[in-house]
């Protein structure tokens, strides 16, 4: 058996820039009343630089200040000549996924506002789009939604001594990591506009295409494993098939907001297969009908280059990693060779879900990029040698207190 080829990646990885140490410095500045400077410290704790290039009324120079810095004497020169400068820190302009948030510190206040969306034009949709909007705004702990003409507008004011560390940590949250996949929803589902242009990144649309070619080559990969005489013999493995060809798509599509719910919603439907159903491949064939029905002008729409301000995945842990990796090498070398199939689905299920789930540091990308442009389309008989010392290059990786502050500068390219 063959998985299908390795595709390149819609733009490259993008590491982690939260700063863990910077919330408890926000909680000490807060505790001895220093309210502005705590805020600071929230958004130094998301990313850094957000400071230095969001300022509305002066951009900062330099480079911004990072816990895991590394240490030496060449890096204490340049960083003697790299010193941060910040802008007055009052009002930032902070762009995330396909939303435009403008954060405000007055002397008496922290507000937060979002130009979410438009109305549909199409007064057919406007009952189910306004249906969607009051099920956003009963899930929201800290923003509503008000109808201004014909713009939704998302706002939050407090008083400035109440703007605590943890306060001010979840109305980003919220406005990041809810309101922007629900802002995709009602433009692209529901036939709501932008009332503000988002600030997408550059992505050369000839990638956009390789992307959207790859991804019906894919399609026409499944339904032809689907049409297979021999289907009877991947009973053990299709449901692993599909479930891998998910998680590719968001690795090399770099899938996010409302295309990553779309998927997971056609996706999750394998989860209802039963292994004892005769139509189980019926029910598959109805999961690739509806990834097949998804037109490339909708693909168009979906693949852009978003900034991220704060990030969805969970936060990465080596030391668990590394457990999970050596869990991987015992089933590796307890199939070989006549469980093998299912020990590269396995291995390969183990990478793509860590590139669905966490922020992947540089090294650690490294490495798994490498195997799986060497594993993806081999024979599964052959894998084997390249994914053992694919997992022990990673069970020999170090402490990676010097790798954050490489990934920070990855992520200064990157944006």
């Amino acid at each position: 058996m063959k998985t299908y080829p390795y595709v390149e990646r819609l733009y490259p990885n993008r590491p982690s820039a939260m700063d863990r140490w910077q919330y408890d410095s926000a909680c000490e500045l807060f505790v001895e009343g220093k309210v502005v400077e705590g805020i600071h410290a929230i958004l130094d704790y998301y990313t850094p630089w957000v400071r230095l290039l969001c300022d509305d009324e002066k951009k900062g120079t330099g480079c911004p200040n990072w816990t895991m810095q590394p240490t030496g004497f060449l890096a204490n020169f340049r960083r003697k000549f790299t010193k941060p400068v910040y802008g007055p820190g009052r009002k930032f302009t902070i762009p995330h996924g396909s939303l435009v948030m403008y954060l405000e510190i007055s002397e008496t206040d922290f507000q937060v506002r979002i130009p979410f969306v438009k109305l549909p034009q199409d007064q057919s949709l406007l009952i189910a789009f306004l249906r969607n909007v009051n099920s956003i705004n009963a899930r929201l702990d800290w923003f509503q939604l008000v109808l201004r003409e014909d713009e939704l507008l998302c706002e939050y004011s407090c008083p400035l001594p109440v703007a605590n560390p943890n306060k001010v940590r979840r109305i980003l949250m919220e406005a990041c990591l809810f309101l922007s996949d629900r802002a995709e929803e009602l433009v692209y589902k529901y036939g709501g506009s932008w009332v503000k242009e988002p600030h997408y990144l550059s992505c050369p649309s000839a990638n956009v295409e390789r992307a959207i070619q790859a991804y019906r080559e894919l399609c026409k990969w499944l339904r032809g494993l689907l049409k297979q005489d021999y289907l009877y013999m991947l009973l053990d493995y299709v449901n692993e098939l599909f479930a891998i060809s998910h998680l590719y798509v968001l690795f090399f599509m770099r899938a996010d907001g409302y295309w990553e719910q779309r998927l997971t919603e056609i996706f999750c439907e394998i989860i209802r297969v039963d292994d004892d159903d005769l139509d189980r491949f019926e029910h598959l064939n109805h999961i690739l009908s509806n990834l097949e029905a998804v037109t490339d002008d909708e693909l168009r729409l979906y693949l852009h280059r978003k900034p991220c301000f704060i990030s969805s995945n969970a936060q990465f842990s080596l030391k668990e990693l590394q457990d999970e990796a050596r869990e991987q090498i015992e089933k590796l070398l307890q199939s070989f060779p006549y469980r093998a199939e299912k020990a590269l689905l396995s291995s390969l299920l183990f990478i793509f879900s860590h590139y669905a789930t966490h922020d992947i540091p540089a090294q650690v990308d490294r490495i798994f990029d490498k195997v799986l442009r060497t594993v993806m389309g081999m024979d599964c008989q052959d894998v084997f040698p390249f994914l053992l010392k694919a997992f022990s290059d990673i069970l020999a990786l170090p402490v990676m207190k010097k790798e954050e502050s490489q990934d920070l500068k990855q992520r200064e390219e990157w944006e």
